[in-house]
C-alpha cells in the first residue's frame, strides 16, 4: 500500500488551518500519483511472473538538472528537496510530509557502505545510487517526492538503465555504481 503522510491526509480532510489552492493542487497531484503508483505496482506484480530470468535487471534514478561536484552526475531528488528546505521554500506541511517519507526510506533502505571504486581510505566517492525496478514500493515513494519537486517548479528526470556503471555496492533494493567513463549508463 502506498504511504500518504498523516499531514497530507489531514489537509485533504480540511483540518489544516492554512489550506490553500497550492495545497489543494499538491493533494490532487499526490492522489493522481497514488493511482498511477498502484497501477504500476499491479503491472509489475503481473509481469514479474512472465519475464524471462535471463533479462538484465533494470535500475531507475530520479535526478534534477543541477550537477554534483563530487560525482559529476546530476543530483538526486533528496538533495534537491534538502536545498528547498534550507532556502525556506517548503511550507510546514510540506516539510512534515517530506520528513515522513524520509523516515520511511531511513527505515527501509540501507545506506551504501561504499561509494568509491577503490578500497583506499581517501578514494573519491563518485558512485551514485540507483533503485532496482523490482523495489516497487521504493520507486513509488520516490515518485511521490517527484510530485513535490514538480509542485515547486523543479524539473525532474527519470533515468532508466540496465547498465548503471561499475557497481561498488548492492543490496536487495538498490545499487551504488561509479558511472562509466564515456558518460553513458
Amino acid at each position: 500500500m502506498v504511504f500518504l503522510p498523516r499531514v497530507v491526509s489531514d489537509i485533504a480532510r480540511g483540518r489544516s488551518p492554512c489550506a490553500s489552492f497550492c495545497q489543494d493542487r499538491l493533494i490532487s497531484r499526490l492522489r493522481e500519483l497514488l493511482r498511477r503508483s498502484q497501477s504500476i505496482l499491479s503491472t509489475v506484480n503481473r509481469s514479474s511472473a512472465t519475464h524471462a530470468p535471463s533479462a538484465p535487471p533494470m535500475y531507475v534514478r530520479f535526478v534534477v538538472t543541477e550537477r554534483d561536484a563530487r560525482s559529476d552526475q546530476q543530483r538526486g531528488i533528496f538533495t534537491a528537496i534538502y536545498a528547498l528546505e534550507r532556502n525556506g521554500d517548503l511550507a510546514q506541511y510540506e516539510r512534515e510530509w517530506f520528513h515522513g517519507i524520509e523516515d520511511w526510506f531511513n527505515a527501509h533502505l540501507k545506506r551504501p557502505d561504499r561509494l568509491s571504486w577503490s578500497s583506499r581510505p581517501n578514494a573519491p566517492e563518485r558512485a551514485v545510487t540507483w533503485l532496482k525496478m523490482s523495489a516497487a514500493e521504493h520507486v513509488s515513494r520516490m515518485r511521490q517526492l517527484v510530485t513535490l519537486l514538480e509542485h515547486k517548479d523543479v524539473a525532474v528526470e527519470e533515468l532508466r538503465t540496465s547498465r548503471p556503471g561499475y557497481i561498488v555496492y548492492e543490496d536487495e533494493h538498490q545499487v551504488a555504481a561509479v558511472p562509466f567513463g564515456n558518460g553513458t549508463f
